[in-house]
């Protein structure tokens, strides 16, 4: 069958994926359309036309040729086989007659249609969005339909495929007949189209040379799986009867409707599902179609991905749904119009779907309350009755409907006058006196036999009913009009609204309004608008009186074709399952003949949008009747219908599986955008029972539309019937859905405005987790809370599945320890419900309401919230998380969002605090409070002390603990809803003032006591807090009688310094804390730059760090500080740094005790309360504002990994940080000491620092902003290195390759997936023996040549290198030589252990080699030129591109210990480097960076009496920290020398001014949720420390990854500066090809959206290296002023302009994300963010949330495989339009690789502008250096985001015309094919539309 395959999949200009995908195979070079053109087109066209007649007079004036003989059937597959006879009797003869092949097999069909079964091409072109094939049927295969042409009618022999891809995630296709107009839905989708990029889709056509048999595939790119497929054939097209197959790509199917299906997913044994809206009642066990028409099925694939599809055509139609699996969809009428929606989530699928159908419609909150309804109310009494017995006891009561028993005779917009004449004024009572609301009934039917019948009269003179055609109204003789007759409820015949017609919406939009007057109502339930007509065709309609006669009913014409259509599809199959009787289509409704909307559309066409007609004109008249929001409840409809109302799932049974089956229809009415709906509560035919009726009140007091309602002839079932103790659980499951209404009404919000799900299944959560896919008795509130109710008789258990995270029991909240599926108890008053971990629900308690309903609960106004927190299973287990939303506004007006009269709040907890945030306040909260704050599983201990606000309020607070559950309740808050909100708690009692002024004066681990605190002169006092000091610096009042510690100032004027004044400082006391006290000390302050400032605490002789630091020549003139210089009035130094702008003190040494001695420095700074506290590292830290709580930051480099715990000193030392000021400024300090240190973070606010050696040299960078104080910082230590541009791109590594071919492997899956790489790594593995400068010969033999062959197709190659070099190995030639220079890191002469063996005083450890290693020195000349001529040595062996330094601490393993972790257990003696005590490696105070036992400082590295310089003047211990950074530079340089190209140098220890040479990454980090969202801290302080080049081991170092994981970390990963994915020796393969194809789609997805920006990020570093700005940056770099800016640290931007959003949690579709008051653009959409703040925005599986900042142009490349190639394509821009209505950006570009470009002006850079206004647009670019050659350069591809409407024209350069597209609702301007050169300046201008 399949003769040519053809996939339209290619990339489109501005370096993304095609525009839409099916252009390859149509792409022409579009032109510009001018006039000469157009008037050869018409030309054209006017010859062609002329030809067309004169064939067409020919042709039928002579005799047709013979049709060509048919070709014999094609067999098909038994799996494949498609019916050929699908209803009525099958036999051979007809199936012969058909020309189907006959073939009797079990389980499948025994007449089937051949497999060429369809049309062939006949012509395909492109489109402007997408694709056009014109098809025809082939003579020969035109065999004989029975007595037909045709299988069931005549066939259109010519069809037109046409393609539109209306977004990246929906593609639309379409069948029609070209050459006849024929019946499409007037439904207006949203379904606007323009350029597409990154589509997740793609097709693939088959046939279009002609040659075969026309069929498409739609394939999901991320995975390849196969979403439709028509290469099944049987593609049917005939004027009455439509057929289309496609494979499916898994069993998981679920929707079609409206049916009574059994289970959620779908059983695919040959089930056929009719679809034509049909007033039948959904019974058990029957194929029936029910009352709504919804073409609409989701899939979930066998990954966990979803798709939807929707047929957008309301014909009777069914469809088949078959084992293989596939599914034959099958119409009567009009076309097939198909939308797929690519999901990948199941609710990404429900969002897209009502994209395009609508968003659901925002119901009243009342509507969200209990409601009661009983169709046999006999007076309006009896509903008094039925009021007064449930308030009796307690039962919370909403609404109360009247069904058509309040009418008179049942007549619509009647009352009837005996039983319920009271009814108005009861209406009015319980809306004033009870508080609730009423609902009445409304049909459709309007009779036509009572006199002075307003409604009657009124459309008659409108002319508002549905008509027979002309001349066949059976009653035009009694009526004398085409009105066509029926016969419903009232006693005579009906007529029926045609809402179509704007005459007839106005007119029932006027009786409405009248009604209102009558019955005060406030929402409207229409029913019976299938429509139903009963008895149609029957002698006498059921209720037709039987004593009335002659008897009438309608009758249809059982001749017509559109009664009795030819095929009448298995809608009629339940009244004649063999299609032998005279059944037809109109049965119980109108006749098909019926005209409505002026006669141009047929009942035949329209039948199932009746319901959907009637909705729009219903809630218009309900609003305007009650000016308010109202609500409209209709049983019959249709797409789109959720956008004016709800639903319930029509007259089901009382019986067990009815109520089970009504939780699948809940779900499935969710899936098509209906998420107001419910099910008759107790049922509503048939007589219940107390145990069902107890139960299933229980279920529906959490159905969206919770309603009890039964029938006529039936029991009361409402709850007060069943007695007290009944009706009390019933009420109870009640309050608690009250109690949970806020949560409600913000999903109902949520979905509103986003098109979330509101009652959903456990699979639209929990996706990946395959045991949810079948779950169809249990379900969820949003994604926050599960029910599981009880479905059978008796049942006190309840199988209940439990995805794996955490859970907690609703009533007790005592956390679920068994996951899966459990067996829980469930007895009869009880219904197990569950918490999901990490998330909060806003709640409303409504305690003490008596009589209860929405609006009584409002007025109480008492809010809560529900925490339930997210425990990590990793190195962050104490780092409990939730999160939630609140939407509130005052619930019954209209648009209240739309208008932004409404209030929304954002929740969170972490860290013991619960958070509430404001984010909208359009609507008055002031009545409203919160009084209660329940958390559970606290984890801790009982919480003792509260803060509100941080105001202390223990005590004050009525807290309830339950320790059993670890559940803390808070109850009496009484805090007002529309004020910020945090409360915290804590098990220990909060600082005092006095406590927070308490400076440590024994900050050792132990040995503290009375006698030795007295003894080193300082106050003692136990504290009941751990954290404050029991040993402190006296204070003021302090009652011990010694002299204050610290320094005091000498008298006299300081001595002045080029750049300012020298003072003098002498100890105040000869007591000393730690011996060698320095008595006299000297105080530099100099005013280096009027933003920065120099202070240094002076002592001659003593170390310094050899770190060269740009000190200016001229002092400042103007600077923007004060410093004073002082002693206090009892003596006492102290110095103040103050703004002089604000007056704030940004340094001041008053708090503390100034301590100067031998080995220990301190210092103590206070800092204003306002105060925000960043940097310092390396250490790990959950967040990257630094909490003030007397935590203490080591710095000390150390072979640490992450997983060592919080706050642990790592790799680098950056005794730097920032101070956010609270007022938008900005300062940093850097301390210049190298040494051990430590800094503590004090509470009151401050900071102590503590360094064991030096000097205490500070420099103040004032900013004023964060991005100002890092240009200045880099101004003084270097500015950041320019890395080339391959190192830009992505990376790949791993420890554990293990051999050449793991490593090729690699590489191959890595391409073979399409993911762009651009350097792969070879770690020690690598190694002969893991000896540097070697190759293992074994397993890497052939390294050198697969260098070279990466390299040759653009790919570059990093090797490791460690500093330890083997001293054993006789052969090994780079020891021998480092030997012969003397170039090791040495012992004291004289003291080393080990010179017995050696003969000499090299300092050995043990590392990776097996044997004793030495380390080179670096700070001696010969050692860093011995190492540069290694490095030129090796690459002329292996072509490496850039070195990788690890273990630079440098590392050694075991030292002071028995042996080595990896020292072989079998070699004896064992052996380690072990350090003599003295006072180097024991210094007489340990910081904080000194971990275990014996806990000394030379642990896990060198000893500190190790010497090191030129002459030995270092000691290792002052330069431990410096070991890094000392090697960073010859590394860069011998790499330069070795390779002539700029090179890269990765290094894992670092200290200040490394980034002027190399790059970093974060180390040894775990596979873990908690260190990918660690990881942005580290690559934010990083940017702060001036080492922009940085990264994390993306998908983890240590254990295994997951694949979810993986993925969220490569899309975090695609946006480190630094793109690595590394993992360790046992872990599994993890690079982004080891995975499913899921996983590596994204991942090469997002890298590809990294790869089309590198050009933005090279202009970044060029900025970054030039001015010393950052790279990456907190969101408060750019938007000091925003408070709310400071702790945000889950997001981080590139520059000024690409904010981006990654997730960091598990199992996330939806993240929340800030966004500062800033014009954004979705980067995908290009749409306008509307909302500022806090918001909830998607973020599917495979998808990186990325917003572009309004005011801001990048530029851009279309992506390759490696930036070799990428290099070599065009460039683009997206420009987004700003606030002012401009935009300006820049690009930097050189050849990528050469060595100083920009300090030899060897570049190119431009710079572009943009301005807008109301009548047109520019963008401008202008050159401002060209020292390059760019002529083979050009820009060709525009993106503007922001464009106010459509341009009529666009400009480039002159007068030269571009093609574009504008899409008005992203308001994206898409201009292309230009080809603008960048060696000339250019100016884009558009004109827009008048």
């Amino acid at each position: 069958m399949v003769i040519q395959t053809t996939t339209f999949d290619l990339v489109n200009n501005d370096g993304q994926e095609s525009n839409y995908p099916g252009e390859e195979i149509f792409k022409k070079k579009k032109k510009s359309t001018i006039s000469k053109k157009c008037l050869i087109a018409v030309i054209v066209i006017i010859l062609l036309a002329v030809a067309i007649a004169i064939i067409v007079y020919f042709a039928r004036s002579s005799k047709p040729a013979p049709p060509p003989a048919p070709h014999p059937p094609l067999p098909v597959p038994a799996r494949d086989r498609l019916d050929c006879i699908s209803q009525g009797e099958v036999k051979e003869a007809e199936c012969e007659r058909r020309g189907c092949i006959w073939a009797e097999e079990s389980a499948v069909p025994a007449c089937y249609l051949p497999g060429d079964t369809g049309y062939v091409v006949t012509k395909h072109e492109e489109t402007e969005q997408g694709a056009r094939v014109m098809l025809g049927t082939p003579a020969g295969r035109r065999r004989k339909r029975s007595a037909k042409s045709g299988f069931y009618s005549d066939p259109v022999e010519n069809l037109v495929f046409e393609v539109q891809h209306v977004d990246s995630n929906i593609v639309r296709f379409k069948f029609s007949d070209p050459y006849a107009e024929r019946y499409e839905v007037p439904l207006a989708v949203n379904r606007q189209s323009s350029s597409v990029r990154n589509p997740r889709y793609k097709l693939e056509y088959f046939g279009l040379d002609g040659s075969g048999t026309f069929g498409f595939k739609i394939t999901r790119r991320s995975t390849g799986a196969v979403l439709w497929d028509t290469t099944l054939g049987g593609l049917i097209f005939e004027d009455q009867f439509i057929q289309i197959a496609t494979r499916l790509p898994s069993e998981n199917i679920y929707g079609f409707g409206e049916n009574r299906h059994s289970s959620l997913r779908h059983d695919l044994n040959y089930k056929t599902w009719p679809m034509f809206a049909k007033d039948e009642n959904p019974k058990e066990g029957v194929l029936r179609n029910l009352y709504s028409q919804h073409p609409v099925y989701m899939s979930l694939e066998n990954d966990g991905n979803a798709h939807g599809v929707f047929l957008l055509n309301s014909n009777a139609m069914e469809v088949q749904l078959m084992p293989s699996p596939a599914l034959v969809w099958r119409t009567i009428g009009g076309i097939l119009d198909f939308y797929v929606m690519l999901g990948p989530g199941p609710d990404s699928v429900v969002q897209q779907y009502t994209q395009l159908v609508g968003r659901p419609v925002m119901i009243p909150y009342w509507s969200l309350g209990f409601q009661l309804c009983k169709w046999g109310y006999e007076s309006a009494d009896e509903i008094k009755e039925t009021v007064e017995r449930n308030k009796a006891l307690d039962v919370p009561l909403d609404v109360q409907f009247a069904d058509i028993d309040y009418m008179d005779g049942r007549v619509d917009f009647t009352l009837d006058p005996v039983n319920f004449a009271d009814l108005p004024d009861y209406i009015r009572e319980l809306q004033d006196t009870e508080k609730m609301r009423f609902v009445i009934i409304l049909d459709p039917a309007i009779i036509t036999n009572r006199t002075n019948y307003e409604a009657y009269e009124l459309g008659m003179e409108k002319d508002v009913f549905v008509k027979w055609p002309a001349g066949k109204s059976p009653d035009y003789a009694e009526f004398g009009n085409d009105n066509m007759i029926g016969y419903v409820w009232p006693t005579g015949k009906s007529v029926f609204p045609d809402f179509f017609l704007e005459e007839t919406k106005q007119w029932w939009k006027d009786l409405i309004i009248k009604e209102k007057e009558k019955l005060n109502f406030d929402g409207l339930w229409i029913d019976m608008n299938e429509p139903a007509c009963f008895g149609t065709n029957d002698e006498k309609p059921w209720n037709w009186p039987e004593e009335e006669k002659p008897y009438w009913s309608l009758k249809c014409d059982a001749a017509s074709m559109l009664d009795s259509p030819p095929y009448k599809t298995a809608a009629l199959w339940p009244r004649d399952p063999n299609m032998k009787g005279p059944v037809l289509l109109s049965d119980v409704t109108l006749c098909m003949d019926g005209l409505q909307n002026n006669s141009t559309l047929r009942h035949y066409d329209v039948h199932s949008l009746y319901g959907w007609s009637q909705s729009p004109p219903t809630l218009d008249a309900a609003r305007a009747a009650t000016g308010e929001r109202s609500m409209v409840f209709s049983r019959s409809t249709y797409p789109g219908s959720g956008h004016y109302g709800g639903t319930w799932n029509g007259d089901n049974g009382s019986n067990w599986p009815d109520m089970k089956a009504a939780i699948i229809a809940l779900i499935e009415y969710n899936m098509w955008g209906i998420p107001y709906v419910g099910a008759d509560i107790c049922g509503f035919f048939g007589d219940t029972e107390a145990e069902l009726c107890q139960r299933w009140q229980q279920a529906g007091a959490f159905y969206p539309f919770s309603r009890n309602h039964n029938s006529l002839g039936n029991i009361n079932q409402d709850p007060a019937v069943w007695g007290e103790e009944i009706a009390t659980n019933m009420a109870y499951w009640l309050k608690v859905r009250y109690s949970l209404l806020p949560y409600l009404y913000t999903l109902f919000h949520r979905a509103h405005v986003y098109g979330e799900t509101v009652f959903r299944p456990m699979f639209y959560t929990f996706p990946k987790d395959n045991e949810t896919w079948t779950v169809d008795e249990q379900f969820m509130w949003g994604d926050a809370l599960m029910m599981a109710p009880v479905l059978e008789k008796g049942a006190v258990e309840k199988d209940v599945y439990f995805p794996d995270i955490q859970w907690y029991d609703f009533k007790d909240g005592m956390p679920l320890t068994s996951l899966g599926w459990q067996s829980m108890t469930a007895v009869l008053t009880d219904m197990p419900m569950y918490w999901r971990g990490g998330r909060i629900i806003p709640m409303m308690p409504c305690e003490g309401i008596s009589k209860m309903t929405t609006q009584k609960c409002v007025e109480q106004g008492e809010f809560a919230f529900q925490v339930s927190p997210s425990y990590a299973s990793d190195a962050l287990a104490h780092e409990a998380t939730a999160s939630g939303a609140l939407f509130w506004d005052d619930g019954v007006s209209i648009d209240t969002y739309e208008t932004g009269a409404y209030f929304e709040a954002s929740l969170s907890y972490k860290k013991q605090k619960f958070i509430m945030t404001v984010v909208h306040d359009g609507f008055d909260v002031s009545k409203f409070t919160v009084q209660r704050l329940v958390i559970h599983a606290t984890k801790g201990g009982e919480p003792l002390f509260f803060r509100v606000n941080g105001v202390d309020k223990t005590g004050e607070l009525d807290v309830a603990w339950d320790a059993s559950t670890e559940r803390v309740t808070i109850n009496n808050i009484n805090h007002k809803l529309g004020e910020n909100l945090e409360i915290e708690f804590s098990n220990t009692r909060w600082l005092t003032h006095e406590d927070m002024e308490k400076i440590d004066c024994w900050p050792e681990a132990t040995g503290i006591d009375l006698t030795n605190c007295s003894d080193r002169g300082c106050s003692y006092d136990i504290s009941d807090h751990p954290d404050v000091p029991f040993c402190f610096y006296p204070q003021s009042n302090a009652s011990i009688d010694i002299d204050p510690f610290g320094y005091q100032l000498t008298e006299g004027t300081p001595t002045p310094l080029p750049l300012g004044e020298q003072y003098e400082i002498t100890t105040r006391t000869n007591t000393t804390m730690w011996g060698g006290n320095l008595n006299t000390v000297k105080l530099q302050v100099e005013d280096w730059d009027d933003n920065i400032l120099h202070v240094k605490f002076h002592v001659d002789g003593r170390y310094e760090p050899p770190v060269p630091i740009n000190k200016p020549t001229e002092k400042a003139k103007d600077p923007v500080y004060d410093v004073e210089v002082k002693n206090d009035d009892d003596g006492i130094f102290f110095i103040k740094v103050t703004r002089k702008s604000t007056g704030v003190v940004i340094f001041d040494t008053t708090l503390g005790v100034l301590t100067i001695s031998e080995q220990f420095l301190e210092i103590t700074t206070r800092f204003e309360d306002s105060f925000k506290l960043y940097g310092f590292g390396e250490n790990p830290h959950p967040s990257f504002r630094h909490e003030m709580n007397y935590q203490s930051l080591p710095m000390w480099a150390r072979d640490q990994a992450l997983g060592w715990g919080d706050n642990s000193n790592l790799y680098g030392v950056q005794p730097f940080y920032m101070v956010m000021e609270g007022d938008g400024n900005a300062h940093g300090v850097l301390l210049l000491n190298s040494n051990a240190m430590e800094v503590k973070l004090l509470p009151n606010p401050g900071l102590t620092m503590r360094t064991i050696g030096g000097q205490l040299e500070f420099m103040f960078f004032m900013g004023p902003e964060p991005e100002q104080v890092v240009q200045e910082y880099t101004s003084i230590i270097g500015r950041p290195y320019f890395p080339p541009y391959w190192s830009l791109g992505f990376q790949l590594c791993r420890y554990g390759y293990n051999s050449l071919e793991n490593l090729k492997a690699a590489v191959d899956r890595t391409t073979a997936a399409g993911i762009p790489l651009d350097v792969q790594y070879a770690d020690i593995d690598h190694m002969d023996e893991r000896l540097d400068f070697t190759i293992d010969p074994v397993n890497f033999d052939g390294l050198p040549e697969y260098v070279q062959e990466l390299k040759k197709e653009g790919t570059h190659f990093i090797i490791i290198l460690d500093p330890a070099l083997i001293t054993n190995v006789s052969t090994y030639e780079p020891y021998k030589r480092g030997q012969d220079e003397g170039v090791w890191i040495t012992w004291p002469e004289g003291t080393s252990p080990d010179f017995d063996e050696t003969g000499n005083d090299n300092m050995l450890g043990y590392v990776w080699p097996r044997g004793k290693v030495v380390f080179p020195d670096y700070f001696k000349e010969k050692a860093r030129n011995w190492w540069i001529d290694e490095i030129i040595r090796h690459h002329a062996t292996i072509n490496f591109d850039g070195l990788w330094i690890d273990m630079n601490e440098p590392a050694v393993f075991g030292t002071n210990l028995e042996r080595p972790f990896n020292w072989p257990e079998d070699e004896l003696p064992y052996w380690s480097l072990k350090c003599a005590v003295n006072e180097w490696d024991d210094p007489v105070y340990k910081p904080k960076s000194i971990y275990g036992e014996p806990a000394r400082l030379s642990d896990k590295t060198l000893c500190m009496v190790g010497e090191q310089g030129e002459n030995g003047e270092y000691k290792h211990y002052d330069v431990h920290s410096l070991y890094g950074w000392s090697q960073t530079e010859p590394t860069l340089v011998g790499l330069r020398n070795a390779t002539g190209k700029r090179g890269i140098v990765i290094s894992r220890s670092n200290y200040v001014s490394s980034g002027t040479k190399a790059g970093h990454w974060l180390g040894d980090n775990d596979s873990t949720w908690s260190h990918l969202r660690m990881s942005i801290i580290g690559i934010l302080e990083y940017n702060l420390f001036g080492i922009p080049y940085i990264g994390a081991d993306i998908c983890g170092f240590f254990s295994d990854s997951t694949a979810e994981l993986c993925q969220r970390w490569m899309q975090l990963g695609a946006f480190y500066t630094f793109s690595r994915n590394h993992n360790g020796l046992e872990g599994r393969d993890q690079d982004p090809g080891s995975w499913n194809a899921e996983v590596s789609y994204s991942s090469k997805s997002a890298l590809e959206i990294r790869y089309s920006l590198l050009p933005y990020l090279y202009t970044l570093f060029y900025h970054a290296n030039t001015h010393g700005s950052t790279v990456l940056r907190a969101i408060m770099h750019e938007f000091p002023r925003d408070l709310f800016s400071y702790d945000i640290d889950d997001q981080f931007m590139w520059g000024a302009s690409l904010l981006i959003a990654p997730v960091v949690k598990q199992y996330e579709v939806t993240r929340t994300v800030y966004f500062p008051a800033d014009r954004w653009y979705d980067y995908y959409t290009g749409q306008q963010v509307m909302s500022k703040g806090l918001s909830v925005v998607n973020a599917p599986l495979d998808t990186i949330p990325l917003y572009v900042r309004g005011g801001h142009i990048m530029p851009t490349q279309k992506p390759d495989k490696n930036t070799v190639l990428s290099r070599m394509h065009s460039f683009g821009l997206i420009a987004a339009i700003g606030t002012d209505d401009k935009a300006t950006g820049d690009l930097y570009w050189d050849d990528g690789d050469s060595i100083d470009t920009i300090e030899n002006g060897q570049f190119f850079h431009a710079s572009f502008s943009l301005q807008q206004d109301s009548f047109a647009g520019s963008l401008e670019m202008v050159i401002n250096k060209k020292n390059i050659e760019m002529s083979a350069m050009v820009m060709d591809t525009v993106r503007v985001l922001g464009v106010p409407s459509q341009p009529s024209v666009v400009m480039v350069t002159g007068t030269n015309r571009a093609d574009f597209t504008y899409n008005s609702l992203s308001q994206e301007l898409h201009i292309f094919n230009f080809e603008l050169p960048m060696n000339l300046g250019f100016n884009i201008r558009w004109l827009l539309e008048e």
